[in-house]
């Protein structure tokens, strides 16, 4: 898997602000979503494109919206996290759950939190993602 991120010493030279934290989302749709679904559905919401930072598809493809540019995920809370979609509804992959980790790895030492604690009514990722993402995050 190839990832285009900057190392977490060159936010500062590039000029980009780097976020508190990751928020965790399960996108609740079909199960061959991917970024261009999220473009149109999302724009048809009134967004500029996928609200989200990086999308990671059931195969463990991850693919980039809007990398460090700050996303439209979690309302209140965009200009401080990054948001990473995991293509699903009550489950995801092991391969998806593998691209999670290597990409957070790469994001550098951010904490990682589900939707739903930002947002009450949000169920955002299910306890079931949440628990085998922090499984594999050993959080």
């Amino acid at each position: 898997m190839t990832l285009n991120l900057l190392s977490v010493s060159a936010f500062a030279s590039a000029g980009i602000v780097k976020p508190e934290f990751i928020v965790a989302h399960i996108t609740d749709t079909r199960l061959d979503y991917d970024l261009e679904m999220c473009n149109n559905g999302h724009k048809a919401r009134g967004f500029d494109s996928c609200g989200y930072n990086w999308l990671i598809l059931r195969d463990g493809t991850v693919q980039e919206s809007r990398g460090l540019v700050v996303g439209a995920h979690a309302k209140g809370y965009n200009a401080m996290s990054y948001g990473v979609g995991l293509v699903g509804r009550d489950d995801v992959t092991g391969a998806q759950v593998r691209a999670f980790v290597v990409l957070v790895e790469r994001l550098g030492d951010l904490r990682v939190r589900p939707h739903y604690e930002l947002n009450a009514n949000k169920t955002c990722p299910t306890k079931n993602v949440w628990n085998m993402l922090t499984d594999a995050l050993d959080l």
